[in-house]
């Protein structure tokens, strides 16, 4: 076998389960917590794919700008593989994407 580097897979959910504005509060902080981990695993090239799953909805939900996502898409380096999921796609996010896929239930 080679001698490269193993990295590994990031997968981070992104959903808010909150009832209380207090509970929503603390979600939001622990999201940005999250992405701020995303952020550094990056930048630091840990791993070659990192999913940030549903992470489209927080911009539909004003959680998150286009800007915080720019911020991602910008520090990931070119062996890294960047997935972004959700149920809406941003058209002004549209254009930093490679690829864009929608998938529908047929049955």
């Amino acid at each position: 076998m080679g001698g490269g580097l193993n990295k590994g897979i990031l997968f981070c959910v992104f959903f808010i389960f909150a009832n209380s504005k207090t509970d929503i509060y603390e979600e939001i902080i622990n999201i940005k917590n999250g992405l701020n981990f995303a952020k550094k695993v990056l930048v630091t090239g840990e791993s070659t794919i990192v999913v940030l799953d549903e992470i489209l909805g927080l911009l539909t939900r004003n959680i998150i700008t286009v800007d915080d996502i720019k911020v991602l898409i910008d520090a990931k380096d070119e062996g890294t593989e960047l997935i972004l999921t959700g149920t809406e796609m941003n058209s002004e996010l549209m254009q930093y994407a490679d690829a864009v896929y929608e998938i529908k239930s047929i049955k």
